[in-house]
């Protein structure tokens, strides 16, 4: 897969399609948390996984894409890190869900 180059001005406009399909969909979002869970699988038709996640030698890996499947993939042996870390899982996922959509 080739990665594709988003001008600025590009993902903002797709940024706001998406922030006013979520209002249209789930009423606005005036105070955190933001439904990660319901935006990514009702308006990004993507999901989420656990698994194994392939580690270079010395790093630690906590996800990895599935752009084929639309998934976001959660290493199954890093599933402490995210439950010891208040807040990082919703983090991560917000991140690498938007990465996909801009990447499809």
């Amino acid at each position: 897969m080739t990665a594709q180059y988003l001008p600025d001005a590009r993902i903002e406009e797709k940024s706001i399609q998406l922030l006013n399909r979520c209002e249209s969909e789930f009423g606005a979002v005036t105070i955190p948390p933001i439904p990660v869970e319901e935006i990514a699988d009702n308006l990004l038709e993507s999901g989420i996984l656990w698994g194994s996640v392939s580690e270079a030698a010395g790093a630690t890996t906590l996800v990895g894409l599935e752009p084929n499947e639309r998934m976001v993939k959660f290493s199954e042996c890093r599933r402490h890190v995210f439950e010891q870390t208040p807040g990082l899982y919703n983090t991560v996922r917000q991140e690498y869900h938007g990465q996909t959509r801009l990447a499809l």
